[in-house]
């Protein structure tokens, strides 16, 4: 039967109280797990199993790819880059920051030519 008038009920009540009722909540959790066995598996059935999660994994990795296949068909296709080499590509060199000088062969060969 629907009560004629609301009750009143203090804000710091309705905390305790599901604060309570969240707590008994979950000690049964707890205790409903610790009362669970290991189950014991055949090893056939582990194997159908696994076997099972891969196709369907499969299938489903097949099913994105035919949609995603549909969908770039409807797109136009990507600008193919460019055909040059990736040498004619690069960026030039930056001119020397230094005077030149002359190899460090050259040097020692007069050197050695000067000598006794």
């Amino acid at each position: 039967m629907p009560r004629e008038h609301p009750a009143t009920v203090s804000p710091e009540e309705v905390r305790r109280t599901l604060r309570d009722l969240e707590s008994r909540r979950s000690y049964q959790r707890r205790s409903y797990q610790r009362q669970s066995q290991t189950v014991r598996v055949p090893h056939d059935e582990i194997l159908r199993v696994l076997h099972d999660m891969d196709r369907q994994r499969a299938e489903d990795r097949t099913r994105r790819r035919e949609a995603q296949y549909q969908y770039a068909a409807h797109t136009q296709p990507p600008a193919t880059p460019s055909k040059r080499p990736r040498e004619e590509q690069a960026l030039p060199t930056p001119p020397p920051t230094q005077p030149r000088r002359s190899p460090k062969r050259e040097s020692c060969a007069r050197n050695d030519n000067t000598g006794p």
